[in-house]
């Protein structure tokens, strides 16, 4: 069964559009938990629904540019990579937090976001 937000991408086959409004989205929900006193599950809803978007739109780009007989290949180092990414921000973010506090740590996911 497929989630809404692949029916949206799949139906209308932007996908660098789906990943440029789902940066908006999370844009926008990291700047409301920065910046506001609005209730953080608003923010916390925001962002998951910009993160779905975003996996939906940006894992199917892969088989549109990598041949066939390379896609597993291909699917393997973007996962790899990803789990480096995150692993990586996950102790600057803790860095972060104990050095200077949760404002910063909010401008500096804007600042990867930009």
């Amino acid at each position: 069964m497929q989630t809404k937000p692949r029916i949206l991408v799949d139906l209308t086959g932007r996908n660098i559009a789906w990943v440029f409004i789902s940066a908006i989205i999370t844009l926008l929900s990291h700047s409301i938990l920065a910046f506001t006193f609005i209730n953080p599950w608003f923010a916390m809803v925001l962002m998951g629904i910009g993160y779905s978007i975003l996996a939906c739109a940006l894992w199917p780009m892969v088989a549109f540019i990598i041949s066939e007989h390379q896609l597993g290949t291909a699917y393997g180092v973007m996962q790899s990579v990803q789990n480096l990414g995150l692993a990586c921000i996950v102790l600057a973010a803790g860095a972060i937090v104990d050095l200077k506090g949760y404002i910063v740590l909010e401008v500096f996911f804007l600042m990867w976001i930009c």
